[in-house]
């Protein structure tokens, strides 16, 4: 069983594009491929959760039911913004002491000029192999995709907090194997929380979205 899931909430008087239409968006889209391919050989289950900007209270609540009911899934993917690009050199911020633990990533970015045109896909260390396998895909179809799996149970280490802050942690939390892809934010997007205009449709760049969605169905 592999869940699939975005969140459908956003903050108050905000369009919400980026947050989260793109994903909501993407996960539609997926089902989409999916149902109309070959059989599947385990299940796909996709989910719509609300409430993410009020504290992550759908996923919590789905995480929370999951483990009690002891369902087991071998990977969760969090979609949480894929559709903001800048390929300004210098458009992509860091999080703060986050090449002390991803220094070859770092690296990549840095060779990349630190553009803000790649998807990052943060993993724990039991979802490590579907990030990679991400990665992998996205490099078929010309997309940079850069694997962050965090090792050695750190997923609640305080440095981390901003690897934290979407519907993957609670199943982080529950000892799921879980992934979040996200374009990172306000990171990158000045449109974030409609912090320097309206987070719309035009802002966004929807090829890019449509190849972090067809890495995920590769992988």
């Amino acid at each position: 069983r592999v869940l699939v899931g975005a969140h459908y909430d956003h903050v108050p008087n905000c369009t919400g594009a980026d947050d989260n239409a793109t994903g909501i968006a993407g996960i539609l889209e997926l089902a989409r491929v999916v149902a109309d391919g070959a059989p599947l050989q385990g299940t796909l289950q996709i989910a719509c959760w609300d409430e993410e900007e009020l504290g992550l209270i759908g996923s919590q609540a789905h995480a929370t039911r999951a483990a009690a009911a002891r369902i087991q899934f071998e990977t969760v993917i969090a979609i949480d913004m894929i559709g903001y690009t800048d390929d300004t050199p210098g458009s992509q911020s860091l999080p703060g002491n986050i090449e002390l633990l991803f220094p070859t990533e770092v690296r990549t970015l840095a060779d990349n000029d630190y553009r803000a045109n790649f998807i990052p896909i943060a993993a724990n260390t039991p979802a490590g192999d579907a990030a990679h396998a991400m990665a992998r895909y996205a490099e078929t179809i010309d997309l940079l995709a850069v694997p962050l799996v965090i090792h050695g149970g750190l997923e609640s280490d305080p440095l981390l907090a901003d690897l934290r802050r979407s519907d993957h942690a609670p199943f982080w939390a529950a000892g799921y194997p879980a992934v979040i892809v996200s374009d990172t934010a306000e990171l990158r997007n000045p449109y974030y929380h409609c912090a320097q205009g309206d987070d719309a449709i035009d802002t966004l760049d929807i090829p890019f979205a449509v190849t972090v969605v067809r890495s995920i169905v590769g992988a």
